[in-house]
């Protein structure tokens, strides 16, 4: 009787084990979304990877041994999402607190070479004396095509003040897509004029390249998050500095078209860039030691480095002679730009941790009266409420 009621025992606790427990989910389920989780970002998945991984269990349906194909599509893509936004923070708020400064840098920073770029065109497709000179007089297909020959990032720029203006009257996902329209536009020039054999020019023109890329990257995410991108007192101000910057400059250097002309040939950034470009990273490092500021770092530091690096003889060996100048100096430009970029932001998740490390310790040492250890604790001490 006592074999009959061990079995009988059994039965019923094989009938109830489903009802008492959760489904048994496989081992190797675990272990793919956990190697796909590792996709993303350390700190993106240092913040949300076991509420990740609880979600994906908890849409597992009963007896999945592997991920389907639409929860891997998913989470390569978040992932690959994430990685693009990593230089604006690790995280929505971090992304969301350091954008607003970062957008109008950018944004100030582009309008003042911009309207340079785009008088400038302007001058050249005015100057009968220049026409004459190329001998397309009256020739208006010519004339537009050599106006672009001497400022290949024109479309770029044009595409980027019908942003701005599409920004400032709040059509947030409009804008984002001239911003990224921009971009695109300026990296096929450089894509151009490397082509075309013109690889000095690409490789000063592809520091603002980086820089319209950085400006595409804030808008995208400042609209994908549903946040206003920028007010319109904000951009009347970013373009009326920018027209001071750039009257400043016309009333402090020689005049004439041949001077603005030779501005475009060469690429050369205005003397106001060159002479705030290096104080600027001083301003940098002292931004670091504010978290609302900190997160707009790494991307100013990416940008700043591809402009000084296209105004610098660091990859020609000491020679000026645009001639030195091949593809490999432009891949190292953007290179070098990338890698500042992550060594800046890696620098601001760490802070980032000290800080946070240091708000735990303090919120320790008040809720114990002074001692981290509750269990150094002197005897007869009274504990802390």
């Amino acid at each position: 009787m006592s074999g009959v009621d061990d079995r009988a025992g059994a039965a019923d606790d094989a009938v109830t084990a489903p009802e008492a427990g959760a489904l048994p989910i496989a081992p190797v389920l675990v272990r793919d979304y956990q190697r796909l989780l590792r996709l993303f970002p350390y700190t993106y998945r240092r913040e949300h990877e076991a509420e990740m991984l609880g979600h994906l269990l908890d849409g597992a349906t009963p007896g999945q041994a592997r991920p389907s194909r639409a929860e891997r599509w998913d989470l390569l893509r978040a992932a690959a999402r994430e990685w693009l936004f990593a230089p604006l923070g690790s995280t929505a708020r971090q992304r969301r607190d350091g954008s607003a400064l970062l957008l109008v840098v950018l944004m100030l920073l582009l309008a003042v070479q911009a309207a340079r770029e785009l008088s400038a065109t302007m001058m050249f497709l005015g100057s009968e004396s220049r026409h004459e000179a190329l001998r397309i007089a009256g020739e208006p297909f010519w004339i537009g095509v050599n106006a672009l020959i001497s400022a290949p990032l024109a479309p770029a720029w044009l595409a980027w003040g019908v942003c701005v203006g599409a920004l400032a009257l709040g059509l947030s996902r409009t804008g984002a897509v001239l911003a990224v329209v921009a971009a695109i536009a300026g990296a096929v020039a450089v894509g151009g004029l490397v082509s075309a054999e013109r690889v000095y020019l690409a490789y000063v023109s592809a520091g603002w390249v980086v820089a319209l890329a950085a400006f595409a990257l804030v808008v995208v995410d400042r609209a994908r998050l549903e946040v206003r991108v920028v007010t319109l007192r904000t951009v009347t101000v970013t373009v009326c500095s920018a027209a001071v910057a750039v009257s400043l400059h016309a009333l402090t250097a020689p005049t004439g078209a041949s001077l603005w002309a030779n501005w475009i040939t060469v690429g050369n950034v205005s003397w106001m860039l060159q002479d705030l470009l290096r104080p600027a990273l001083v301003v940098l490092g002292a931004m670091l030691l504010w978290d609302r500021t900190r997160q707009s770092v790494p991307a100013l530091v990416g940008v700043a480095t591809a402009l000084l690096l296209g105004r610098e003889p660091v990859f020609w060996s000491g020679s000026l002679n645009p001639g030195a100048v091949d593809l490999g100096n432009v891949l190292a430009l953007l290179g070098f730009s990338v890698a500042a970029t992550a060594a800046a932001r890696w620098v601001v998740n760490r802070l980032d941790e000290l800080q946070h490390a240091r708000a735990s310790h303090r919120a320790l040492l008040a809720a114990t009266g002074g001692i981290a250890d509750p269990r150094e604790r002197r005897p007869g001490e009274p504990t802390a409420v």
